[in-house]
């Protein structure tokens, strides 16, 4: 995977616009991005993927897999604006077993994503 199809796989990654088994299948394989080059996930991100897992698009266990990979990939940063909510946010969704059920966890980020 070139520099250029990694930064697209993870931009759609980040925007999880796609099948998510098929974006993180390549990631795995190649080279780190630069860090001029990394991707930034945005607090709207993360609201578009809790509002994929509100609307039935995607099931706990898939928007527990997207917030694992996105928080842990390497050539993926917060955006510096909302670098804690986030982090915390991203955090929660990819451990439920720590917070709780994923459907009441995903209604508290939303407010929180909405109100800060």
């Amino acid at each position: 995977m070139s520099g250029r199809q990694r930064r697209d796989t993870l931009r759609a990654l980040v925007a999880w616009s796609g099948e998510l088994t098929q974006l993180t299948a390549g990631l795995a394989h190649g080279a780190i991005l630069p860090e001029s080059d990394a991707v930034v996930i945005r607090r709207q991100d993360v609201m578009n993927a809790i509002e994929r897992f509100e609307s039935g698009d995607a099931t706990a266990l898939e928007l527990e897999e997207w917030a694992e990979t996105v928080h842990t990939n390497e050539d993926i940063e917060l955006d510096e604006n909302d670098r804690s909510l986030v982090a915390q946010a991203l955090f929660e969704l990819s451990t439920p077993e720590l917070f709780g059920d994923p459907a009441d966890v995903a209604r508290s980020l939303r407010r929180r994503l909405a109100a800060e």
